[in-house]
């Protein structure tokens, strides 16, 4: 056999796409999550995000293989088992140091009363339009605390997926059933 045969072959599969989920996927699926239309425009949806229009189609393509998305509409049942078991093992959560941005997890103005906190159980984005300091959440992709800031639905619910990802038990719990009656009704 000719070498360029086996060298061809080597490229056609290391051009293979990855079916893994990325970070900006779960952002993408919580982002449908909260629509709860049906007549989004991909476009408009990139835009919302931050993301460009091939970023959402490869993240739609993904969440299909997945079985979380099916055409325009996702899999609430799907996708509620996967951001409550699988969320924070999946993607887990990494922590940085104090700095000012928006307001996420218990800190965020959906959950902020969940709990009593103290000033240690603040957690940001960070972002130049937050104004408030704390513990930093990495963002699930780099331009999700702007995103956030344009759809309050979309917000609240990854405050509670950064819950489910950073939280303690109780406060686990109540994310859970924040994200089961937001989802499901």
């Amino acid at each position: 056999m000719n070498i360029e045969y086996f060298v061809d072959l080597a490229d056609t599969k290391g051009m293979q796409q990855s079916s893994f989920l990325k970070p900006q996927d779960v952002a993408l699926l919580v982002k449908l999550l909260a629509k709860r239309e049906e007549d989004w425009r991909q476009v408009d949806v990139a835009q919302e995000m931050g993301l460009s229009q091939g970023e959402v189609a490869k993240s739609l393509q993904r969440l299909a293989k997945s079985g979380l998305v099916h055409g325009k509409r996702p899999n609430r049942t799907a996708s509620l088992e996967l951001l409550i078991h699988a969320i924070k093992y999946v993607f887990p959560v990494q922590l940085g140091p104090l700095s000012v941005g928006v307001p996420t997890s218990i800190s965020s103005p959906a959950h902020e009363k969940m709990v009593v906190q103290g000033d240690e159980d603040v957690f940001v984005w960070p972002s130049s339009l937050g104004k408030k300091r704390g513990q930093v959440i990495k963002p699930l992709y780099p331009k999700l605390a702007e995103a956030v800031l344009k759809d309050k639905e979309f917000y609240d619910l990854m405050s509670a997926v950064e819950i489910l990802r950073v939280g303690r038990a109780r406060e686990r719990k109540l994310a859970e059933q924040f994200l089961e009656k937001r989802i499901m009704s």
